[in-house]
């Protein structure tokens, strides 16, 4: 009996020193990463790929050296081994490779392709999820699988560029279908308050919380609106929200569909069109050119009665008429045919596009004049 207790405490002991060797290990590792992070961050280069893949594989090997199998003709030796390997010092400290170095086991996370927007949090590498140790740490709950709390605390450390942003939304519209979309309400106002948007460019660095989006683009309901002028804040950019169907971002996001009755209020706000005169629609006759061409082609495809005259109250009382004498008042204009004498403000596109069809009804709604009153005409002619 005293033998087998012996026997005992030395695989125990065994077992320590493996772990003390793993240690020390991938505490080299961990400090050549973080090492060669900071020199090449110094830089503003990421970790060349290929001294990453080496220090993976280092550890790699370590691990399956320090990997405990079934053992014979006892059995109970490669578990008194492995017991004493792991229970010597606390189990979810463990260190392990990840995709971002070493780090802690609980701090690791099994890969799934969904959730490819998460740059920031440590993954189990690709070649490292069948192996022996991995599946027993995620066994004992230390390795776990990617939880909501993941995915809020990386949205909170960051803006989202857009493809990541695109990942991530095609990751909720996913797992908002596979659930019970009653009890996600306060879900999903958990995801819109974190994430953020974060768009650079040549012409624009912007950083969007999507808590104030209210609306996106259709360009089923919404034909040819000029995107290059002013965009409503609460519209979400369309250079995202193309990948998605409309039913998508309704049903998933809460998000409307912008209406051209938004989008003229956002132009025409006196803010909005003073901070720049080329989209300024009492100034630039080319925008209001645009912007009268795009109301009058859908001006006859669903719009209501109480929209269409909530338009018009928008622009009668604007000048925002390009006529043969400057910018015009909608009441102050003349259709063509009734260019009488040659100082009246005759209505005058810049490309020169004739005024029929849709564009003439929408004149007509704005009371564009279509005669010359007789006490004008009266004026003029005692002044001759």
């Amino acid at each position: 009996m005293p033998n087998v207790v012996w026997n005992r405490e030395l695989l125990y002991v065994g077992g320590i020193l493996a772990r003390i060797a793993y240690q020390l290990e991938m505490d080299s590792i961990h400090k050549a990463w973080e090492t060669n992070t900071e020199v090449f961050k110094y830089a503003s280069q990421e970790l060349p790929e290929e001294l990453r893949s080496s220090l993976i594989n280092k550890a790699i090997h370590a691990l399956k050296f320090f990997s405990y199998r079934h053992s014979t003709p006892s059995a109970e030796v490669s578990i008194l081994l492995e017991n004493a390997f792991f229970r010597c010092s606390p189990t979810n400290s463990f260190p392990l490779i990840s995709t971002l170095g070493v780090r802690p086991a609980s701090q690791i996370r099994l890969p799934e392709a969904s959730f490819s927007f998460l740059k920031q949090l440590p993954l189990v590498p690709a070649e490292l999820v069948a192996e022996n140790m991995v599946l027993s740490l995620q066994s004992k709950g230390i390795i776990r699988t990617i939880s909501f709390e993941d995915v809020l605390a990386e949205l909170r450390s960051r803006p989202l560029p857009e493809m990541d942003m695109i990942a991530c939304m095609k990751w909720w519209i996913s797992f908002y279908d596979s659930k019970n979309a009653s009890h996600l309400a306060p879900v999903r106002i958990q995801l819109l308050n974190a994430a953020v948007l974060g768009l650079s460019g040549p012409n624009e660095d912007r950083i969007i919380p999507l808590h104030t989006i209210q609306s996106f683009l259709n360009q089923r309901s919404l034909n040819g609106v000029p995107l290059e002028g002013p965009l409503p804040c609460h519209l979400f950019p369309f250079a995202i929200t193309k990948h998605f169907s409309p039913d998508d971002l309704k049903r998933a996001f809460s998000w409307v569909d912008l209406t051209i009755l938004d989008w003229l209020s956002n132009i025409t706000d006196p803010k909005v069109a003073q901070a720049d005169p080329v989209y300024d629609i009492q100034v630039s006759p080319q925008w209001s050119e645009k912007v009268l061409f795009f109301i009058a082609r859908n001006w006859g495809h669903g719009l209501s009665a109480t929209m269409k005259q909530q338009i018009i109250g928008l622009l009668k009382d604007k000048t925002c008429i390009p006529t043969s004498d400057g910018m015009k008042l909608p009441n102050e204009s003349y259709f063509p045919s009734v260019n009488i004498f040659h100082d009246m403000s005759v209505v005058k596109f810049p490309s020169g596009t004739p005024i029929k069809g849709q564009m003439e009804k929408l004149l007509h709604e704005l009371d564009v004049r279509n005669h010359v009153e007789l006490q004008i005409i009266f004026t003029r002619w005692a002044v001759l």
